[in-house]
């Protein structure tokens, strides 16, 4: 790059420039554009020095201004209908780039109103860019587009978006609340991770939240589940501190590996009766303090919920035949449902409960496995149905405080 060019004087009737003309020219603050310009073809490719840019209005093309970190506002004009593609890229991927990928003195950009897209990577790291309003012709909103734009406080979207891509708004920390449009299909993987957040309506055309969508995200208080969401993948809601009251929707089938770890204010949960799967710590370290199993749940995993120290009472439904899944809890009250008959209690099922002071099982429990009530330190009575056929090896191993054991 020519870094000490400074002045220049294009002609009028000059309708394009050379791809990548002034790249690297970091002495360049301001240029007059002509108005015969229509495309620019990325001409000011990391001109790091430009300030200011006024794009004349029959410009249909403007190619990537990547790297502009002096750029402080911009206005596309109406006839340009698609901004530049950038790299996709990963979570910790430190060569994505993009359309105004590093423009860190962007403030404030209008959007043409023909635009369709929001390309990959389009304002990633753009950390100065405080609102942005995307016109009502887009449809999606690509990979990375707004990641790492810390000081983005508003996003008005467009209302016929139907995906938001991955890590869309990843690191917008002070991005505090948004509405979604009621066309939206798909949310991307963790497209709103580590945002501030803090109320979030999901419209009732949604039928996807992929894994980390609003992984820590710790000031989220509540968040509503369409209808239509049959899964709750990974890490969705890890460490999402402040969630409570949320209702599970009744076509729910999984829940799956620590879908809401670490969410230390749940409180209260039902469970609905569709639910098939219930991985492995999906409720881990939670502030859960009472589960109810619908009718229609089978099985859980044996520590679906794992470290929830708050968890007092759990409610098993009649569809379990097998039961457990709370080792590692502070659950005190194992209750059954009305026509509930278990038949067995699986390994490990209550293993370190340390709250648990007496237990009747139901008389239709044939089994109990290895290791069922190990380690629980205050247990100090259990009532065992008389079909019992066994009992496996270390079942109450390490319950120090138990003295009755009836039949």
């Amino acid at each position: 790059g020519c870094t000490k060019l400074s002045n220049i004087t294009l002609a009028n009737g000059i309708k394009r420039l050379a791809p990548n003309m002034f790249r690297d020219c970091t002495g360049i603050t301001a240029i007059n554009l002509p108005s015969s310009l229509l495309r620019l073809n990325s001409a000011f490719y990391h001109c790091s020095g430009l300030t200011a840019l006024q794009l004349p209005d029959g410009l249909t093309q403007t190619g990537s201004f990547e790297g502009c970190s002096g750029l402080k506002s911009l206005v596309i004009p109406n006839g340009v209908t698609s901004l530049p593609d950038g790299n996709a890229g990963n979570a910790g991927d430190e060569s994505i780039y993009g359309c105004f990928g590093g423009c860190k003195s962007l403030t404030s950009i209008s959007l043409p109103n023909n635009l369709t897209s929001i390309p990959a990577s389009a304002f990633i790291n753009c950390t100065d860019l405080k609102t942005i309003t995307i016109p009502n012709t887009v449809t999606d909103i690509a990979n990375n587009a707004f990641r790492g734009c810390t000081s983005l406080t508003q996003a008005t979207l467009s209302t016929e978006i139907g995906s938001i891509g991955m890590y869309a708004f990843r690191n917008c920390t002070s991005l505090s609340e948004i509405n979604l449009p009621n066309k939206l299909i798909l949310i991307g993987q963790s497209a709103f991770a580590n945002t501030a957040l803090k109320k979030v309506q999901l419209p009732q055309s949604l039928t996807e939240i992929k894994a980390y969508a609003f992984q820590d995200c710790k000031d989220l208080e509540s968040i509503n589940f369409p209808p239509n969401v049959t899964d709750i993948y990974s890490y969705t809601f890890q460490n999402c501190k402040k969630l409570k009251d949320i209702v599970l929707p009744s076509g729910l089938m999984t829940i799956q590996n620590y879908a809401f770890d670490g969410c230390s204010s749940l409180g209260k949960i039902t469970i609905p009766g569709g639910v098939q799967t219930i991985n492995e710590g999906a409720f881990q370290n939670s502030g859960l303090t009472e589960v109810i199993l619908s009718d229609g749940v089978v099985s859980l995993s044996n520590n679906s919920f794992n470290g929830c120290n708050l968890l007092k009472t759990v409610t098993f439904p009649p569809s379990m035949k097998t039961i457990g899944g709370f080792s590692n809890t502070g659950v005190k009250n194992i209750l059954f449902a009305e026509g509930a008959a278990p038949e067995a209690i699986s390994e490990g099922a209550f293993a370190n409960c340390d709250s648990l002071l007496t237990v009747t099982l139901p008389n239709s429990i044939k089994k109990i496995g290895k290791r069922a009530f190990y380690s629980c330190d205050t247990l100090q009575s259990i009532t065992l149905p008389t079909a019992i056929d066994s009992i496996l090896t270390s079942t109450f191993y390490g319950c120090r405080s138990l003295k009755s054991i009836s039949i």
